[in-house]
């Protein structure tokens, strides 16, 4: 997976670009797909479209199609939790599409989180049971996929919902396959130490947290833990304010 900064809004992305040979020729030609431009959350409308929003722990895409993608990760708290909410009312009703929740970078959800996420999904239930043909969740059998699985058992959603364990699986699931290198583009590479930093600082009271003490009980240096943040586009003192 290629890492991709998080780039100012307004930046465009282009999708990823395919080669249609022409006819009578053995030369190929280059088909540039169309562009995504990233916007401010509080820009989002129904009709929005080929625009993406990128926050710390989350990315919402918003394709032409009929597609809406949304990626998950890390230690998801009460403002992670308000803010997708919002993001999500700001888009409905929208025209009908499909959906994709991918929530297998998801290493913690705090309860707040959970009764913020409740508040939304009951709030704009209709809407969401008007606009939402049907939705595929990514998560693994981990720890956070457990406890997602378990959410969505209990307040089953007004629209079908299938589990899937890859990201390409569930894409062609939602026959949404040529959208899976573009997803890949925007959401940061994995670092399991990152996720694991952001739970900690979730979980445990924050005036005793600093660089060295969190890196010691990953067994990283301070160093190295910094250098795996910028890679991330993130700083400690934010996520520290942020938890």
């Amino acid at each position: 997976m290629r890492h991709v900064t998080p780039s100012p809004s307004g930046t465009v992305v282009p999708e990823p670009t395919s080669t249609v040979p022409p006819p009578d020729s053995g030369v190929q030609t280059v088909v540039l797909g169309p562009t995504l431009r990233r916007i401010e959350a509080s820009a989002l409308t129904p009709d929005a479209t080929n625009v993406f929003v990128r926050g710390a722990r989350h990315l919402y895409v918003l394709f032409a199609g009929g597609l809406r993608a949304t990626v998950v990760w890390g230690a998801i708290g009460e403002h992670e939790a308000r803010a997708l909410g919002e993001m999500w009312a700001a888009t409905l009703p929208g025209a009908p599409h499909r959906s994709l929740l991918d929530v297998t970078g998801v290493v913690h959800v705090d309860e707040r989180a959970f009764e913020a996420m409740h508040r939304f999904l009951d709030g704009q239930k209709d809407a969401r049971g008007s606009a939402v043909e049907r939705q595929a969740l990514v998560c693994q059998k981990n720890l956070g996929g457990t406890i997602i699985r378990g959410y969505f058992a209990v307040h089953q959603p007004p629209y079908p919902v299938e589990v899937f364990e890859t990201r390409g699986a569930a894409l062609a699931s939602l026959d949404k396959s040529e959208h899976e290198a573009t997803i890949e583009r925007l959401v940061p590479t994995g670092d399991e130490s990152v996720a694991a930093m952001q739970a900690i600082l979730e979980q445990e009271p924050l005036g005793e947290l600093t660089l060295p003490i969190v890196a010691r009980r990953l067994a990283l240096t301070p160093r190295t833990l910094q250098r795996r943040l910028a890679g991330a586009n993130l700083r400690f003192t934010e996520e520290l304010a942020r938890a």
